[in-house]
């Protein structure tokens, strides 16, 4: 698979090993607003079903009271048919972001806030949705078992490329509505009416440390499979090409294009 693209991702180095070039990925990061996809509602409330955190406080007396804070989030990918999911933490200093860790299973998710009672003298856990109704917001680092019913969960084990062949690529990234974290990607949210949703196609899948979920052979052997497989080229290329690239991809030079090349072999005949 040739990669076509103006940024370079933590797979690309594969294509050294040798190539199908008639497999081409026009890889554009766009973020675009598309309609809901059939079955999306359902799908973003179950998932909002599942265990989240909003916050871990950090040496502070209370979520509004300390200047050190992580915000949590569920990040969710669209691979290669599948959705796969993850969880964000952005440390925040002063309302500034500075860091961010994203994992994608549920022992390396457990690890993480394991650690941090180990490094920081006071942690506080808050829960999202219904735990607040109950006044039970804070609690201590939520359970392995509790992270493993979220990443077991079968709305994970659902067939999703109608979705692919709906945005018309073999990777995107789904933005919560109400996700106020630092998102990577995109600089500030698009204006999104009630029966639409923002997505970000072909996403440069290391800025959210996708190499923790799929290895760099894995996730370009699986997009090549996919594309070549089940995305169709008219569908992933369509007005994404240039002429200068259509060229390349079809194996001419661009000083020429796709007109007949002079014979380097034949002189030019003198005029008496």
């Amino acid at each position: 698979m040739r990669i076509i693209s103006k940024y370079k991702d933590y797979y690309d180095g594969l294509q050294a090993l040798g190539m199908d070039k008639t497999l081409v990925y026009s890889r554009v990061q766009e973020s675009k607003v598309y309609e809901k996809p059939v079955n999306y509602q359902s799908f973003i409330q179950e998932m909002n079903g599942l265990f989240e955190l909003s916050n871990i406080v950090l040496d502070g007396n209370g979520l509004y009271r300390s200047k050190h804070r992580i915000g949590c989030r569920k990040v969710m990918v669209g691979f290669c048919g599948q959705i796969i999911l993850g969880v964000k933490f952005v440390l925040y200093e002063d309302r500034e972001a500075k860091s961010m860790e994203v994992f994608y299973d549920a022992q390396s998710v457990f690890n993480y806030c394991e650690s941090l009672k180990q490094k920081y003298r006071s942690v506080e856990f808050y829960e999202r949705y219904y735990k607040y109704y109950e006044g039970k917001e804070k609690r201590e680092s939520p359970s392995l078992k509790t992270w493993e019913r979220v990443f077991d969960s079968k709305l994970l084990e659902k067939d999703y490329t109608d979705w692919f062949h709906y945005f018309k690529a073999p990777v995107f990234y789904l933005p919560l509505v109400d996700d106020y974290t630092y998102t990577p990607f995109r600089e500030e949210k698009p204006l999104v009416k009630k029966h639409e949703i923002e997505v970000i196609v072909n996403p440069k899948l290391k800025q959210i440390q996708f190499y923790k979920a799929k290895d760099a052979y894995t996730c370009y052997q699986d997009i090549a499979q996919f594309i070549g497989g089940v995305l169709t080229s008219n569908e992933l290329n369509e007005s994404k090409l240039s002429d200068i690239e259509k060229v390349k991809q079809h194996g001419f030079d661009e000083r020429y294009g796709f007109r007949k090349r002079p014979n380097k072999g034949s002189k030019k005949r003198n005029k008496k």
